[in-house]
C-alpha cells in the first residue's frame, strides 16, 4: 500500500498516475482504495496519529494498492 499525502491534491494525484504506469510497467497489478480515503475524511486528525513524521496540513489524497496479480487485464501499458 502506498498513501500519498500532500497540501494539493493534484501533486499527490499526478505522482500516483506516474507510479502506477511503472507499477504496470513491472508487471504487477493495483488498485486504488477509496474506502482507506475515507479515514482521512471521516477522522483527520485520528489518521495523523500514525503517520507523526507527516504535517497535519496534509491529507491523504491517494492509497495505491499493488501486487502480483492473479488474474491479468489489458493494462495502458503493455507487460
Amino acid at each position: 500500500m502506498i498513501l500519498s499525502f500532500s497540501k494539493n491534491p493534484a501533486n499527490a494525484l499526478i505522482a500516483n498516475t506516474r507510479l502506477e504506469l511503472l507499477t504496470y510497467t513491472m508487471g504487477l497489478g493495483g488498485f486504488y482504495s477509496l474506502f482507506t480515503l475515507k479515514a482521512d475524511e471521516l477522522n483527520h486528525d485520528k489518521l495523523m496519529e500514525f503517520f507523526p513524521e507527516i504535517d497535519d496540513d496534509k491529507h491523504m489524497y491517494s492509497a495505491f494498492i499493488i501486487g502480483y496479480p492473479r488474474v491479468k487485464y489489458r493494462r495502458t501499458v503493455p507487460t
